[in-house]
């Protein structure tokens, strides 16, 4: 079927009458400078485009239980590039149970429904040792189900299955890759209780990565070990170095657990997570955060402590073991092994002032430090953010 110009204008405008749209949006307007030497998207001068954002949501309310919401999201960092970061249609069966389908925010993380929306949490942004994923906007179907437990206790289940196509940029590299998983399914538990909240969520899926050669290490190390299968002696080291040299349908898994207080005097935030691959180059990445603060009026002071203590793969597998004059080849794997493991601390402090009902000032500065190279680096931030 072909729409015209006039049926698509009548498309458009007819919602106005039976729907009741709901707009809100969300901006994030920050600036910071490195202190040492460029890091996280920041540079020596001061700049204001790294953490800054704008979204806008929309909600139509179809009837008493379906509803369409989309969410378009502009991002500082990819030159305020936009992009429809939710768009999906929901289905309210009862009180307790709600069915979406279309692209939304995968349940990776305690913040991860308002991850964009930074009013939200105390920090200028979440660590990026836990919140870092990159590929957390899904396509597909989820259902969650809500109840309250003993009139007291608020449990919330939720299930989604689906896929994903993006890029995924690599660590400590300028290389981006074309990424996609297929079937993602993931489950997620929450329970809360007078001001506590405790979250673990289990996924996983399969990764492909199509142009893994674009990165030009792993093309020159593939030819040299291409080389070495023709040696009966080396044929299946070889080989199976080739195969983690290539991501095609491999098994990944998520897990994560939080335990959240917010109450009058103190809020405490603590979060581990751990992502893992069957094979491939990449690391296993163990993940965690933990962050304590403290209210006075309508000003936030708080402290946060995360953790990058990835383990890496051992590339060269029983290649390292061959005494044939591979010691260049060898090493090269272990470079890219390195290249692809993240070993870093984070230290932050912080202050969040709410100066109008929407609206907060926040500093913060953050120590980096990147433990496997030895390397210590300073980073200011400061910005505002608003609600509305």
């Amino acid at each position: 079927m072909r729409f015209t110009p006039a049926l698509l204008g009548a498309m458009l405008i007819a919602p106005y009458s039976f729907a009741d749209i709901q707009f809100n949006g969300f901006l994030s307007a920050v600036g910071g400078k490195a202190l040492d030497s460029p890091i996280n998207g920041y540079e020596k001068d001061i700049t204001f485009n790294n953490d800054s954002l704008f979204g806008l949501q929309a909600r139509a309310d179809i009837s008493e239980k379906l509803s369409v919401t989309g969410q378009i999201v502009s991002l500082g960092e990819n030159d305020f590039a936009t992009e429809l970061a939710w768009g999906y249609i929901a289905y309210k069966a009862n009180n307790n149970l709600t069915l979406r389908m279309g692209r939304f925010r995968i349940p990776l993380y305690y913040y991860s429904d308002f991850l964009d929306v930074a009013y939200a949490y105390p920090w200028v942004s979440p660590s990026d040792d836990v919140y870092n994923l990159q590929l957390d906007n899904i396509n597909g179907m989820d259902a969650i189900y809500k109840w309250t437990a003993f009139n007291a206790i608020n449990v919330e289940l939720q299930a989604y299955y689906g896929a994903i196509n993006g890029d995924y940029k690599v660590n400590n590299t300028d290389d981006v890759l074309s990424a996609q998983t297929r079937d993602n399914l993931g489950f997620v538990a929450s329970l809360g209780y007078s001001g506590f909240t405790l979250r673990t969520s289990v996924h996983q899926a399969q990764l492909s990565i199509n142009n893994i050669d674009d990165i030009a290490a792993i093309t020159a190390l593939k030819t040299g070990v291409n080389q070495l299968t023709g040696i009966d002696s080396l044929k299946e080291a070889a080989n199976n170095v080739l195969a983690n040299l290539t991501v095609t349908d491999v098994a990944s898994d998520y897990y994560e657990v939080a335990l959240h207080y917010d109450g009058d005097y103190f809020f405490a935030v603590a979060e581990v997570a751990n992502f893992s691959f069957e094979s491939g180059p990449f690391a296993e990445q163990k993940r965690s955060l933990f962050s304590l603060g403290a209210p006075i009026g309508a000003t936030v002071i708080y402290g946060s402590y995360s953790k990058a203590d990835d383990e890496s793969v051992n590339l060269s597998g029983e290649l390292a073991a061959k005494k044939a004059g591979l010691d260049t080849l060898v090493a090269g794997l272990n470079a890219l092994s390195t290249a692809f493991t993240v070993e870093r601390e984070i230290r932050s402090l912080g202050v969040r002032y709410d100066f109008e009902p929407g609206a907060a000032f926040k500093v913060q500065y953050d120590n980096i430090e990147i433990v496997n190279q030895k390397n210590s680096n300073n980073v200011l931030r400061f910005g505002i953010d608003v609600v509305f």
